[in-house]
């Protein structure tokens, strides 16, 4: 039951430009959500919502952009969820800017706490702002107690800043990782920066550990860390998917490695899948890699992959690792994100501008439409290109736009590694397009 209320506690800081901290990096949202037991309402008295604003502060970027971060407490006594906030800001030739953000953090037991962020462009400095929550939800879910490691923060060889982590299940339930972000704290309180969506499974297993990374594009050395995760209890529905996962390490004519493998949904629906693949090196964690396919695998479907993205490591650093040997894959699928699905896919028209090689990468442009008379979400290219004996070469996706209307375009641009000794001259293309139909009630 949504309940509609004022603010509790509003907190005001004046902006100074002697602060500045860089936009953190957004990786691509993963197109495929976790799955929990569904969250129960039920009514409360308005006066028993409670949520205040802390920490607000307001930090300009190089461009111009003004970032709002603050936190939210659940100071009442009720689980809430989709808590909303609404940030007024106002520069200094008097222009207001209203934005309206959830939590970052959907779901806070009391005394559980959540960051949020806003971005405003356009304005002039100095500026103000102000935070107040404009609704809430009671909710009923049941909170995972999990545990972590001291994150160990760390430069990697292009200059990125990555902070590092375990995540324990001490319980012998089975964790559902909704959500998890780190926020960096000046000293003396405030919040300067939050990052993006970590990398890792979202499933946690009874008695296990699991490693996570996150990245900041730059923090200061003085600036402390706080992990605000959003795990909950995984309902009977999370089973182990019935999918196959196979990868193994490639190079290209520079010598630089990347990932390749394959999907293949061995069951008889159709079915969401997304694995995690830990690089190991004599024991110790190198990186996470997730694998999330933008549409779901049909019954018997193989979806060939590579990726040369290794969050936390550079490629320099892993071609490091791999010389030295002993580097491990360690491949698994993670469930809360592996379930059946009744989605359907409509077939897009893909049009190509240009595919052309640059070094050791394919790189292919063109314009997806959507041809159907209906809305669809995450409108996709995939493309898969095999030697005539039907090797694989080289494949992977990318994700044109969150929705498209019905006659709607969009480009993109896909680049993807070549495998040393490659013969594209002697190859079969495979490309497809993709959206998930959205029905009529859903528009």
């Amino acid at each position: 039951m949504k309940i509609k209320f004022a603010v509790l506690i509003i907190i005001i800081h004046s902006f100074l430009l002697s602060g500045c901290v860089s936009e953190i990096h957004q990786p691509l949202p993963s197109s495929t959500p976790t799955i929990v037991p569904p969250t129960s309402t039920a009514a409360a008295p308005e006066s028993d919502l409670r949520i205040s604003i802390e920490s607000l502060n307001l930090q300009q970027e190089r461009d111009g952009t003004i970032h709002v971060y603050g936190i939210a407490v659940n100071q009442s006594e009720h689980p809430l969820s989709n808590v909303r906030i609404k940030i007024v800001l106002q520069d200094s030739l008097e222009k207001t800017i209203t934005l309206s953000i959830p939590l970052l953090i959907e779901n806070l037991y009391p005394d559980e706490s959540s960051p949020f962020t806003a971005a405003f462009t356009g304005v002039h400095s100095p500026a103000t702002a102000y935070a107040e929550v404009t609704g809430a939800e009671i909710a009923n879910f049941q909170r995972a107690n999990t545990e972590f490691s001291e994150p160990i923060v760390y430069q990697n060889l292009d200059g990125e800043t990555w902070l590092s982590l375990t995540a324990s299940n001490p319980t012998s339930d089975r964790f559902c990782m909704l959500s998890a972000r780190v926020g960096a704290f000046s000293p003396d309180g405030e919040l300067m920066a939050v990052n993006s969506e970590g990398y890792g499974s979202h499933t946690l297993d009874a008695r296990t550990t699991r490693q996570y990374y996150f990245e900041f594009a730059s923090v200061n050395t003085d600036v402390s860390f706080r992990i605000f995760m959003d795990s909950q209890l995984c309902g009977p529905e999370i089973q182990d998917p019935n999918i196959g996962l196979e990868a193994g390490f490639f190079f290209d004519a520079q010598g630089n490695p990347f990932l390749a493998g394959s999907l293949i949904n061995h069951e008889t629906f159709s079915t969401r899948a997304a694995a995690v693949l830990t690089l190991v090196r004599d024991n110790q964690p190198l990186s996470v890699v997730e694998i999330v396919p933008p549409v779901p695998l049909q019954p018997g479907e193989i979806l060939p992959f590579t990726t040369n993205s290794f969050p936390g490591l550079s490629l320099e650093e892993l071609r490091q690792h791999l010389q030295r040997g002993n580097v491990e894959i360690q491949t698994e699928l993670d469930p809360a994100r592996s379930t059946a699905t009744e989605e359907q896919l409509a077939d897009l028209t893909v049009s190509i501008n240009s595919l052309e090689t640059s070094g050791s990468k394919l790189i292919l442009s063109g314009t997806v439409e959507n041809d159907q008379e209906l809305r669809v979400l995450l409108p996709s290219v995939l493309l898969q290109i095999t030697t005539t004996d039907g090797a694989l070469i080289t494949a992977g996706w990318d994700i044109v736009a969150d929705a498209m209307q019905p006659g709607e375009k969009a480009p993109f641009i896909l680049i993807l590694p070549i495998p040393d000794g490659a013969d594209l001259r002697m190859s079969e293309q495979d490309l497809r397009s993709f959206g998930i139909m959205v029905s009529v009630t859903g528009q």
